[in-house]
Parts: C-alpha cells; sequence; structure tokens
C-alpha cells in the first residue's frame, strides 16, 4: 500500500516524510545544537552511533506505523535550504465516528526565536487534517486543544 505524501509548505518551511536522502541534514539539525537553553532543553546530542543505516531503519520505524494508521512523523525542513529544523509527530488515539489524535513537535534549538513553533502549528493542523480525513479525501472534523509550555523559548 502506498501511503498518500502528507505533505504541507508555508512561506518558509516544508513538513514532510523524513526520506533517506535527508540524512546528512537531519544529523546536520542535531551536530548544530547550542548547548541546553532552559531546562527541559537536552541541548547538544551526541550522534556518533547515528549511522546513514540506522537512520534508513528509524525512518523505515515510520513508514510502517503510518501504514498501519498509528503515528505518522514528519520533518519540518527549512525550504530556503533544505535545513532540517525539527520533527512533528502526530500519534492516532481513536478512531470511531470522530478522530482523536495528539500532535507533539520539536525544533532544534539553534533555530527558537524566529517563530517558525507558531508558523509549524498552524500548518501542522492542515497535515492533521490530512492524516485523519478517514480516507474519503474530506476533512475531518476535530477540536484541537493547544498548550505551549510558558517557559519555552
Amino acid at each position: 500500500m502506498k501511503l498518500p505524501l502528507l505533505q504541507v509548505e508555508t512561506e518558509r518551511l516544508i513538513i514532510r516524510p523524513f526520506q533517506k536522502e535527508d540524512y546528512e541534514s537531519w544529523l546536520d539539525g542535531f551536530n548544530k545544537r547550542l548547548p541546553s537553553q532552559y531546562k527541559y532543553d537536552d541541548g547538544y546530542h551526541d550522534m556518533s552511533s547515528s549511522t546513514k543505516e540506522w537512520f534508513t531503519e528509524w525512518i523505515r520505524g515510520f513508514d510502517e506505523a503510518a501504514r498501519r494508521d498509528e503515528m505518522y512523523v514528519l520533518g519540518i525542513f527549512q525550504k530556503e535550504d533544505g535545513a532540517n529544523i525539527g520533527k512533528l509527530e502526530l500519534i492516532k488515539i481513536l478512531r470511531m465516528d470522530y478522530q482523536w489524535a495528539m500532535m507533539g513537535y520539536s525544533i532544534h534549538n539553534q533555530h527558537w526565536k524566529n517563530g517558525y513553533g507558531a508558523e509549524r502549528a498552524g500548518f501542522s493542523f492542515e497535515c492533521t487534517r490530512e492524516a485523519f480525513s478517514m480516507g474519503n479525501g474530506k476533512w475531518a472534523d476535530f477540536l484541537i486543544y493547544y498548550k505551549n509550555n510558558e517557559t519555552n523559548k
């Protein structure tokens, strides 16, 4: 079964599934992280064990989860240079006569204070609507509750 491509473009960003060609951009995003900026920020990560082979398997797991309609993990990329600045996760909670899902995201700390979180939030809802359209091409109706930690930068 071929999955529909969940992709949304904003003025500055592209939100889409990771592809194996994204490895260098993905790794670069982690390697350029700044030291921790606040108590919930992990800061720099040691990525020495994150090989291209590991990355390929990691995103293959995302494809399998999407095929099972359990979870959708999408990369957030700058349109200008293709830099991976973070990711978006859509996790199915329940499908009935309504669609219930949870959405989370992370932006690498070197990209904070550029408005990407807010820009991503609005367009993430478009990805959510697409992923949870009940397969009939019609938009699903759902309620979104957005809560941002006030200490986030």
